[in-house]
């Protein structure tokens, strides 16, 4: 699988050039799973969160159904049938998901210098990333009228047959 060539790519010109925020959002995507691929999982990561943001951020402007929004409430129902008693917050529930993705991309005051993870945690997140990713631009271009390359749709649907089982 290769990366779309996308004009970003190219010299830089010395005019200024316009580019949506969902096109972006499409190049870190494919960016992200071709460094999954390339078992550069930090990296894929970083991509992948920050392109799911861009897609959830855009497709909450049409609508509140969002994948990490139906994440949390299989989560929060899975939750409620074994502790019925105690359902944590959404806000829990986003901070347990983004917390890796965090711990590799931020130094706050009072932070360490020093992130301690599995290969398997990066992996994982670095997977869910890129498939909330996915699904939040699928929900964009079937139902509010974006389009994307013919390249990043087949990057991606070659993707999720090869992590099926991941």
């Amino acid at each position: 699988m290769t990366t779309p060539k996308h004009h970003l790519r190219q010299p830089m010109e010395p005019r200024m050039s316009e580019l949506s925020k969902f096109r972006i959002a499409e190049y870190q995507l494919a960016d992200a799973v071709e460094l999954y691929n390339q078992g550069k999982y930090v990296s894929a990561l970083a991509l992948a969160g920050a392109s799911h943001t861009l897609f959830e951020n855009l497709l909450k402007r049409k609508t509140e159904d969002t994948s990490m929004k139906r994440r949390i409430g299989f989560f929060r129902k899975l939750s409620q049938s074994f502790f019925p008693s105690h359902t944590p917050s959404d806000q829990s529930y986003r901070r347990l998901f983004y917390y890796i993705r965090n711990s590799i991309k931020h130094l706050d005051d009072g932070d360490s210098e020093i992130t301690t993870f599995s290969v398997r945690d990066i992996r994982s997140d670095a997977l869910m990333f890129i498939r909330l990713a996915g699904k939040d631009m699928a929900a964009l271009i079937g139902d509010h009228g974006y389009s994307c390359s013919p390249k990043t749709s087949s990057l991606i649907a070659a993707f999720n047959a090869d992590t099926r089982n991941s």
